[in-house]
């Protein structure tokens, strides 16, 4: 016991030595800070422009993409405006993204089990009965805006 208590003080001198919290903070004013502060001045003003042609390079490539995607898409005479596909994304992207996820799932073998089955099963009638829902909605407003 007696050599775990000096190895304990040890250790706590040690601390001590090297850890001394007595000391006031510095004061010298950091030179290396002040430099940066300038360098990030000369950067702020230039960000601008780098913004500019990020943005435009971003435009571009967005561009290239959609014309690309729109080849692919009358290679197999599939009638779709991208332009439109994106603006539709745009405004339902729970939507795309739920449709894109179950694209995803059959495609990538996920029906092919017993389990995947099961699942796609509950999602389409939860679907159905969403729309269902939605179409009796709409023609019980219909019909009481006519009265």
């Amino acid at each position: 016991m007696k050599e775990k208590e000096l190895r304990e003080e040890g250790l706590d001198k040690t601390l001590a030595d090297s850890f001394p919290s007595s000391d006031p903070p510095s004061t010298i004013p950091d030179p290396v800070l002040s430099e940066r502060q300038t360098d990030f001045e000369s950067v702020a003003g230039s960000e601008n422009t780098s913004e500019r042609s990020f943005r435009g390079s971003t435009n571009s490539i967005e561009s290239a993409l959609k014309s690309a995607a729109q080849k692919v898409l009358d290679s197999f005479n599939l009638k779709i405006d991208i332009q439109q596909l994106t603006v539709r994304i745009t405004d339902q992207p729970l939507a795309a993204f739920n449709l894109s996820a179950m694209a995803g799932f059959i495609i990538g073998g996920g029906i092919a089990t017993r389990f995947g089955w099961s699942v796609l099963r509950n999602i389409c009638s939860q679907a159905a009965w969403g729309a269902a829902t939605g179409w009796a909605m709409a023609k019980t407003s219909s019909v009481s805006n006519t009265k």
